[in-house]
């Protein structure tokens, strides 16, 4: 019995540590994604950035864009949220401490703090609206990639975010710890991608109150609130 009870807490602690390291590898691979735009610019930069999310999907690690939908229906807990926030900004530090040293580096920092101080211009609301466009172009294409398997979803939305100028916040981190600028501005576009990522998920939760009020109480256990409703003549 003991040695059940052992080896239960260690595979916990194992799927901790793996849980902490996916997180990291996908900041990584967002980053490589932002490198690839960096340097090819246009069009094609803004469709190769897709690389980032593809490799996210493909390896199953965990990226804050892509796991903070999750909070509506109550899956992921806001806690965890932060944890994969904080590796994938561990896993951007790293691909800087990689990349920036480099030829390529030299290349990308010029380009990387124009963006930088492009985040940094804007106001607190203008970053915070254009985090909630990248969260629901990301949410599209997550979703998309995962229910069909076509990978065009995780192309198209990606570099329609990209060529529009919304704010990705893993994305900006690297852009931001390359060029050393623009800190600050993490906090509206973290803020705007939560709101984008779960804007599909309450607009269906509330689709679904109003069209099928009797399914209610279920609805309730799930998201743990309810809608007011205006109580019923006598």
């Amino acid at each position: 019995i003991k040695l059940i009870f052992w080896y239960n807490i260690f595979r916990k602690e194992k799927e901790k540590e793996k849980n902490r390291m996916g997180s990291i590898l996908a900041g990584m691979f967002i980053s490589l994604g932002a490198v690839v735009y960096l340097k090819v610019g246009g069009i094609a930069g803004a469709l190769l950035f897709s690389v980032g999310l593809m490799s996210v999907l493909y390896t199953q690690t965990e990226l804050f864009t892509g796991k903070a939908r999750l909070l509506v229906s109550r899956e992921l807990s806001l806690i965890r949220l932060i944890q994969i926030w904080i590796g994938n900004f561990i896993g951007c530090c790293l691909m800087v401490l990689l990349v920036c040293p480099t030829p390529i580096g030299a290349a990308i920092i010029e380009p990387a703090a124009a963006i930088a101080a492009t985040r940094a211009a804007n106001s607190f609301l203008v970053n915070m609206v254009l985090g909630i466009g990248c969260g629901m172009l990301m949410t599209t294409a997550v979703e998309g990639t995962t229910t069909t398997g076509n990978w065009l979803f995780a192309i198209i939305p990606v570099a329609t975010f990209i060529l529009i100028g919304f704010n990705h916040c893993v994305a900006d981190m690297f852009y931001i710890l390359a060029s050393g600028c623009g800190y600050w501005s993490l906090i509206p576009t973290t803020l705007g991608n939560i709101i984008g990522c779960c804007t599909k998920g309450i607009i269906q939760i509330l689709d679904t109150l109003i069209r099928e009020p009797e399914l209610e109480e279920e609805v309730v256990k799930t998201i743990g609130f309810s809608v007011p409703r205006e109580p019923k003549p006598k």
